[in-house]
């Protein structure tokens, strides 16, 4: 059977005592740290900076919409190899690419294809989500929309989704734009 220890009434530690017991853990936890950073270092592992390339993404491009911006990123990572893809990441109006300084030949290869698929970028199809959040419309408005021809679709588009494909209607920017004054 375990003994359990007899409380000690009366001895509370101060608010003082408890900041200063945090902040010694504190302490231990950043020299911990510091003594990884320096075993890592000291075994020879590469300090150099890794390797980063970025590229504005117009506002043209995205038409104001990160659900736009996200459509772009999965276009530009689609053409991208597949071990290369984990590297590429969209911001705020830009598209990056970090990778460790290691694969420059790979790095140059992926900066040529990132530059030359956001060329014509700006002539990307609007896909059905992007067009209702640049128009900040729901799926059955813009339903209604290309019935009544205030929206008009370019054509289908086969979408695999986990197994099933899902045909989906695509517009254009020119009439996903004229469509919100309307």
């Amino acid at each position: 059977m375990k003994q359990r220890r007899p409380k000690t009434e009366g001895k509370r530690k101060s608010p003082a005592a408890a900041a200063l017991k945090r902040a010694g853990a504190n302490l231990i936890n950043i020299v911990r740290k510091r003594t990884l950073n320096r075993a890592t270092t000291d075994q020879g592992a590469s300090t150099t900076p890794p390797l980063i390339a970025k590229w504005p993404l117009p506002p043209s491009a995205t038409l104001g919409s990160a659900v736009r911006a996200k459509g772009i990123e999965r276009e530009v990572r689609a053409s991208l190899p597949w071990p290369l893809r984990k590297h590429l990441k969209a911001e705020t109006g830009r598209i990056a690419i970090q990778m460790p300084a290691g694969e420059a030949d790979e790095f140059k290869a992926a900066s040529a294809t990132i530059t030359k698929t956001l060329e014509g970028i700006e002539h990307l199809p609007v896909l059905p989500r992007e067009a209702e959040d640049i128009l900040t419309i729901r799926t059955r408005e813009r339903h209604k929309w290309l019935k009544d021809g205030r929206l008009r679709s370019i054509g289908t588009r086969t979408v695999k989704m986990r197994g099933r494909s899902k045909a989906g209607n695509r517009c254009s920017q020119a009439t996903a734009l004229s469509g919100a004054g309307a």
